[in-house]
C-alpha cells in the first residue's frame, strides 16, 4: 500500500481507515455474542451447545462406583453403653398440635455422635421419640 504525498489524502486515508475499524469492531461484537449464546441464554436447542459443562468430578473410563479394592469399608459402629444419652421429646404433635405428654411414644430414631474432645472420646447418644399411633377401634 503507497502511503499519499499531501495532507488531504492523509485525512482521506485516514477516515477510510476509521470507517474500517468500526464495522470490524461491530462484527467483533456481533461474532462474541454469538459465541457466548447457548440453550440456557437463548432460543437454540441443548444439542446445538458447543461447550458442554464438565462434571465435577469425571469419572474414570471403566471406573466402578463405590468401594475400591482392599478397602474393608468399615464404619463407626453404635456403641452398646454411650456416656451420654439425650432424649429428644416433641413439644407438641405435628399432626394435630396438641400437648400430649402421658401417651406412648416409640423410638424414631437413634443417632450417635463421636466427639474427640482433649482428654479421650465422649459417645453422645441421640434417642428422638414420636407417638405412637394406635390403629382407631
Amino acid at each position: 500500500m503507497d502511503l499519499p504525498n499531501d495532507i488531504s489524502s492523509c485525512h482521506q486515508l485516514i477516515k477510510d481507515l476509521v470507517s474500517v475499524v468500526e464495522r470490524l469492531t461491530l462484527r467483533v461484537k456481533e461474532l462474541e455474542s454469538q459465541l457466548h449464546q447457548n440453550s440456557r441464554n437463548s432460543n437454540y436447542p441443548s444439542s446445538m451447545d458447543k461447550y458442554k459443562p464438565k462434571p465435577a468430578f469425571p469419572r474414570i473410563k471403566g471406573g466402578k462406583i463405590g468401594g475400591k479394592k482392599g478397602h474393608d469399608g468399615g464404619t463407626l459402629k453404635m456403641v452398646s453403653a454411650p456416656d451420654v444419652v439425650k432424649t429428644y421429646t416433641p413439644e407438641v404433635c405435628t399432626r394435630c398440635g396438641q400437648i400430649h405428654g402421658t401417651e406412648p411414644m416409640m423410638v424414631r430414631a437413634r443417632r450417635q455422635v463421636f466427639d474427640i474432645p482433649p482428654h479421650g472420646s465422649d459417645r453422645t447418644s441421640g434417642v428422638r421419640l414420636d407417638l405412637q399411633w394406635l390403629p382407631s377401634p
